[in-house]
Order: C-alpha cells, then sequence, then structure tokens
C-alpha cells in the first residue's frame, strides 16, 4: 500500500496501476480458497481411512482445518465491510472535508476535528483486522507442524500393524508347515486322507494377505497426503500474512493522515487557506486508496 501511495502521487500514475494491485487481492483470496479446498479434501481423505496411533487412538485432521477455513472467511467479511466503510470515509474527506472552497478555516477546523477522531477509531478497526489475519497466519504454519506430527503418528501406527500382521503370518506359516509335515509322516493313512486338504491356517494365512495388502494401500495413501502438504499450508499462510500486510500499510497512511490533521487541529498557530490547502493537495490521494478499498471490499464475492 505504500507502494501505491507513493505510486499514485506521481502525475503519470493512474486508477489503471491501482486496479491492477488490487487485482492482486483477489488473485491472493482466490489462491488461499484454492489451498484450503485441496487441503481439506487430502485431510478429508486421511480421516475417512481411519488412521490411527501406536495406541488405536483414531487420528482426525479435518476439525482443526475446518476452523482455519472458517476464521478465514470470518475475518475476510469483516475486513471487506470495513474497507467499503474506510472508503466511504476517505471519500469524505477527499471531496468534502478537504474540498476548502468556499468554506469557513474555523468551520473546516471543526470539520476536521471529528475527521480525526473518527479516524482514530478506522485506524483500530485496520489494526485489528491485520492482527487477526497474521495470527490465523501464524496458527496455521503452527497446525502444519502439527499435521506432519499427526502423519508421523499414523506411519507410525501402521508400521505397527504391519509388523504385527506379518509377524502373525509367519507364525501361521511355520503351523502351516508343521501340518504338512505331520501329514506326510502319516504316510497316505487314513488320518491323511481325513485331514487332506483341511489346513487350518490356510485362510488365516489370506486373510493376513488381505490386511498386509490393504496396510500397504493406506501407507502409499499416507504418503500421498504427506506430499507437499505443509508447504500447501505454508504458502496459503504466506498469502493470508500478505493481505495482513494491506491493511499494517492502510494503517500506516491512515495515521500519517492523522498527524497532518493533527497539526491543523491541535495547532496553537493561525490555521491559513494555504495550509488546508496543503492538506487538501496532499490527501487527495486519498480519493483513489478510496476506489482501491471499495475494489477490495469486492472480494466479498469469493466468500
Amino acid at each position: 500500500m505504500d507502494q501505491i501511495y507513493q505510486a499514485l502521487q506521481q502525475p503519470d500514475v493512474g486508477d489503471d496501476q491501482m486496479s491492477r494491485e488490487f487485482r492482486h487481492v483477489k488473485e491472493l483470496v482466490t489462491n488461499v480458497n484454492a489451498v484450503f479446498g485441496k487441503v481439506t479434501e487430502r485431510l478429508l481423505g486421511f480421516d475417512v481411512a481411519d488412521f490411527k496411533d501406536n495406541y488405536n487412538n483414531a487420528l482426525r485432521l479435518s476439525p482443526q482445518w475446518r476452523e482455519y477455513f472458517d476464521r478465514f472467511r470470518s475475518i475476510l467479511a469483516q475486513s471487506c465491510d470495513s474497507a467499503s466503510t474506510l472508503s466511504a470515509f476517505l471519500l469524505l474527506i477527499s471531496k468534502d472535508l478537504l474540498d476548502n472552497a468556499g468554506v469557513d478555516i474555523a468551520e473546516r477546523v471543526a470539520n476536521l476535528k471529528t475527521v480525526s477522531r473518527d479516524l482514530e477509531t478506522k485506524m483500530g478497526s485496520a489494526t485489528e483486522i491485520k492482527v487477526d489475519l497474521e495470527r490465523l497466519a501464524n496458527d496455521m504454519r503452527s497446525g502444519a507442524s502439527s499435521y506432519e506430527n499427526e502423519m508421523q503418528k499414523a506411519k507410525a501406527g501402521l508400521s505397527n500393524d504391519l509388523q504385527s500382521v506379518r509377524a502373525r503370518r509367519q507364525q501361521l506359516e511355520e503351523t502351516s508347515r508343521q501340518f504338512s509335515e505331520m501329514l506326510s509322516r502319516l504316510s497316505g493313512g487314513f488320518a491323511a486322507i481325513q485331514f487332506a486338504g483341511q489346513d487350518p491356517t490356510r485362510e488365516q494365512i489370506s486373510d493376513c494377505d488381505k490386511s498386509i495388502a490393504t496396510l500397504t494401500d493406506k501407507e502409499r495413501l499416507l504418503t500421498s497426503y504427506q506430499n507437499t502438504l505443509r508447504q500447501d499450508v505454508v504458502d496459503a499462510a504466506n498469502k493470508i500474512e500478505g493481505i495482513a500486510w494491506i491493511w499494517k500499510a492502510l494503517r500506516s497512511d491512515m495515521l500519517v493522515l492523522k498527524e497532518e490533521l493533527s497539526f491543523v487541529t491541535d495547532s496553537d498557530m493561525p490555521v491559513s487557506k494555504m495550509t488546508m490547502k496543503k492538506i487538501a493537495t496532499t490527501r487527495g490521494v486519498y480519493l483513489k486508496v478510496a476506489a482501491a478499498l471499495d475494489m477490495y471490499s469486492s472480494c466479498n464475492v469469493l466468500l
């Protein structure tokens, strides 16, 4: 935003550049939504696969991610509302309060005092949005580490289950071998005929093979969930932090405006028309910032 502020003061920079900058916000929101959808699909798949840890406790990852998504939507909706309110406020400053034509200076100073108080409140709103977005981004980064840990637990649980099933199969193979040896010692007698084809372990070995195949498939599935998951979550967090930066920069610009207004409203020195005109000219850029904020507020269609 600070770059936008500086750029807009150049005479050869117009609304097209502002539009491009704020279209980037929509791209950020669109990309964040896409990552939320992608990660949600993976984590729901993880939950449905019913992975367990070494203590046979079910591992569930999607509820926390859903909470992150709900928070993002809520903060974004709040920021869109605030952007719309700020747009109207800055438009009022640019068009009305800082238009000194035909307005008594004393009356203008009184109006500017009201503006300064209102600006203080709106700066608080911008700060709150920035802090909420940054907190969400940090929570998501912590969540990425948590997901990795939970998936490692799932991997350990699968490894333990596979080891148990393979050990069981090995025991059954030994029992089957002993059964076959017993039949061979009977040398074709009545008992041999009676027990032929009745190996009690055969079906159990088949069940073990099925379990091993299922667990191996789950290992591959888990690996697919682990691949790029952390990077996807961190990328989404970075984009959310990018949106937070816009509000941080906006608050800085609003602070500059408040300081300039304070120079007029809190000074004991007479306020000249030249001073008022200087403020009006300097803050004329806020007319374009107001338009940009109005553009930002249209991000609510992406919710």
